[in-house]
């Protein structure tokens, strides 16, 4: 998937260009004033920059998963499941159909 191809590439990034960020931060934190604060803020920027990346991933599973249970009768007859196959043999609404 594309999308996930983007994701890791993102991470791959993050990791190689945070490892940098928190060497020089290691390097001259201790040489600068208020490094308490400066610490804090490369550790929020670092944050910042998982959950920017993670964001659009998040968004596409809750819209896939949003329409999967929406339509899921659809989906199901769609690509040729059977109720049993789709929703389990114990599900509730096996137990319906079946009936």
């Amino acid at each position: 998937d594309r999308g996930n191809d983007k994701l890791i590439k993102y991470f791959i990034s993050i990791l190689k260009y945070g490892g940098i960020i928190i060497i020089i931060n290691s390097l001259f934190i201790k040489k600068l004033p208020n490094s308490d604060q400066v610490e804090f803020l490369v550790g929020l920027i670092l944050l910042t920059l998982v959950g920017v990346g993670m964001l659009p991933q998040r968004i596409k599973a809750y819209i896939n998963g949003y329409y999967l249970k929406k339509y899921s009768e659809e989906f199901r007859k769609k690509f040729g499941y059977s109720v049993e196959e789709w929703y389990g043999e114990k599900s509730k609404f096996t137990r319906k159909y079946n009936k």
